[in-house]
Formats: structure tokens, C-alpha cells, sequence
């Protein structure tokens, strides 16, 4: 028995001469933060000011959730299909080389809708002893943002300040196929899962994805000053 273990070892070890082991270099490059500018003084009385910012937003896709006049708050959410003018999540150069020594190189922008490959070994269990194997990893990610933003508006002098702080909810589903190689590198089986991860920066913080540092572009921030002027 000993004896047979051994030969089938050695076999797959032979298989697995054939067969590379695979490499990958992920290179991120993370987002750049700057001060993002939340507010502003309009020198118009603050009844215009509020009626025109409450109008305003009406017009648009933001729902209104709370107004509260006495307070001087308007509470607003959100869903925003164009998440990339308003998120940066940095971006990422992956290289792999898979157990072919076939070489693939993935660029793309982390907040975005994107495919791309990963490798990796596994270890297969072999009459109680183990061999390591390749798999890769075909992966789909989806992002989303949604989340809300809060205006507080108050008289000054004969003006009005408007000061805006938005919450910003970034989630990122991927759906993963795993392909597992055998000693000579041929497809072996598959399994498929899917991850969810989010996370929730405001106007100048930012917050993390497993790897990824998210932050606003300040373009949302500038999008709901803009309500103060006439649309």
C-alpha cells in the first residue's frame, strides 16, 4: 500500500511538471483626497433661498424625506446610476500568470462595473497526503451608491448660509467562478459564489472596501449646492 501511494505520488508530480504555478501582482493605486467644499453664503433673504432649494429638489431624482423648517434642515436620500462622477474608490492594475504561463494584465477604475481574472493554488488531499493544484478566479463586480444628505440653511446679516453634508453608501457585489485544474492543468470542477461588501463615507471622510479606500469626488457635493441658484 505504502509502495502504491508512492507511485501515484510520483505520477502526480510528473503531471504537475507540466503544470505552472500560478502568479499574480496586484498594484493599487488609491484615490486622492481633497477638501471638499460643503458650503456656501448666498446674500438673498433666507425665505427665498429655502422655497428655491426645496423646489429645486423636487424637480429632481433626490426624494425629500424630512423638511423641517423651524430646525432649518432638509433631509434628502438618494440612488445615483452614475456612481462614478461622484465616488472614487481608486484604481487597480492586476498581472497574472496562469499555469500555462499565459499572461493577462486587468486595468480598471475600483468603483466601476468590471471583469477580471484572478489565480491562486489549491490543495487536493491524495491518499492522506497533498498536492498543490491551480484554480482561477473569473469575477464580476457591480457597484452601487446610494445614501442621504442633509441641508441646513440659516439667515446671516441679509443673506442666508447653506451648509450640505452628504453620506454616501457604496456597496460592491462580486459574483466569483472558481475553476479548479487537475495534475495537468486540465479543468477539473467549478464553483460559483457571490461576495457582498459596503461601506459608508460622508463629505470628507472616506471608508474601506477589503482593499479599496472610497471617498467622495466632491461632484455630489457641488451637484446639491447648486440647488441654492435659480434651475
Amino acid at each position: 500500500m505504502k509502495k502504491f501511494r508512492e507511485c501515484l505520488l510520483l505520477i502526480i508530480l510528473i503531471q504537475m511538471s507540466c503544470v505552472s504555478i500560478p502568479k499574480i501582482h496586484h498594484d493599487y493605486y488609491r484615490p486622492n483626497m481633497k477638501t471638499i467644499k460643503n458650503d456656501i453664503y448666498i446674500e438673498e433673504a433666507f425665505e427665498t433661498v429655502w422655497n428655491r432649494v426645496v423646489k429645486n429638489i423636487a424637480k429632481s431624482f433626490f426624494k425629500i424625506n424630512n423638511i423641517d423648517k423651524d430646525s432649518r434642515i432638509i433631509s434628502i436620500s438618494y440612488t445615483i446610476p452614475d456612481y462614478r462622477t461622484y465616488i472614487d474608490c481608486g484604481r487597480s492594475v492586476i498581472n497574472i500568470t496562469d499555469h500555462r504561463n499565459r499572461k493577462e494584465t486587468f486595468a480598471f477604475i475600483d468603483a466601476s462595473d468590471t471583469n477580471y481574472v484572478t489565480v491562486c493554488t489549491y490543495e487536493h488531499e491524495l491518499k492522506h497526503d497533498f498536492v498543490v493544484l491551480p484554480l482561477k478566479n473569473f469575477i464580476t463586480r457591480n457597484v452601487y451608491l446610494e445614501g442621504i444628505a442633509n441641508y441646513y440653511l440659516a439667515p446671516k446679516k441679509d443673506g442666508t448660509n447653506i451648509y450640505i453634508n452628504a453620506r454616501l453608501i457604496i456597496k460592491v457585489i462580486e459574483k466569483i467562478e472558481t475553476v479548479y485544474f487537475d495534475g495537468f492543468g486540465i479543468f477539473s470542477h467549478a464553483r460559483n459564489n457571490t461576495t457582498s461588501n459596503m461601506c459608508i463615507a460622508d463629505t470628507n471622510n472616506y471608508c474601506y472596501i477589503d482593499y479599496m479606500k472610497c471617498c467622495s469626488t466632491g461632484k455630489l457635493e457641488e451637484f446639491l449646492l447648486s440647488f441654492v441658484n435659480e434651475q
